[in-house]
């Protein structure tokens, strides 16, 4: 069975690293995260640049290219987000947690790069600026308010109840546009039918 050099970081947000046996890169991956460790890098022990490497940077770059961050994702973010700070974990410490927590790898991206600049400095809505596509003007404004005020907890939490009625309203569109879709799709076929094998029959 080979056996994988790791560097990961825990749910604490330390980094470490070690080694760890397994049958392929994506059984690691996974026995890693059992261990509560998220895997930054992965190849297999002894190889000296010629075998397989494994870069989750790569692997989010990859998957970015064609996935979306959808409201949802926002509203699930903010809310993580909102309750990290509001439990007393320090700014950076949440978004390590944050960037371990997130599923979509384009917000999980976007997470990555604003910890790394506010770890050398930023502030974060200046971070979050960067990122436009993601976090728009309102939501940028507001955390820059946030961080003004010192309430940067209540703030996010302001946002997540925002975003996550945003979710739901569309979701409840959604819901509505697909009924009389589905009932179109059914008049058509009832035509087709009739058309096709009911018509011919009565001639």
């Amino acid at each position: 069975m080979p056996v994988y050099n790791y560097v990961g970081m825990t749910d604490r947000g330390k980094q470490t690293s070690g080694i760890v046996d397994a049958e392929n890169e994506k059984a690691a991956r996974a026995k890693l995260r059992k261990m509560n460790i998220y895997p930054i890098s992965l190849n297999i022990a002894g190889s000296k640049g010629g075998g397989r490497k494994f870069s989750l940077t790569t692997e989010i770059d990859l998957k970015g290219l064609i996935q979306r961050v959808k409201t949802q994702d926002i509203a699930t973010m903010t809310r993580q987000f909102a309750t990290l700070l509001s439990s007393g974990i320090p700014l950076v410490d949440a978004l390590v947690a944050l960037e371990a927590q997130t599923e979509n790898v384009k917000l999980q991206a976007a997470i990555a790069d604003i910890k790394q600049k506010v770890t050398e400095g930023s502030k974060l809505s200046d971070a979050m600026r960067d990122h436009k596509k993601i976090f728009n003007d309102i939501y940028v404004n507001m955390v820059n308010a946030g961080e003004n005020s010192g309430a940067l907890d209540i703030v996010l939490e302001r946002l997540a109840e925002f975003f996550e009625k945003q979710a739901n309203l569309k979701r409840r569109v959604v819901g509505a546009m697909i009924y009389p879709i589905i009932m179109a799709l059914v008049g058509v076929a009832i035509v087709i039918v009739l058309m096709i094998v009911v018509i011919p029959q009565m001639r």
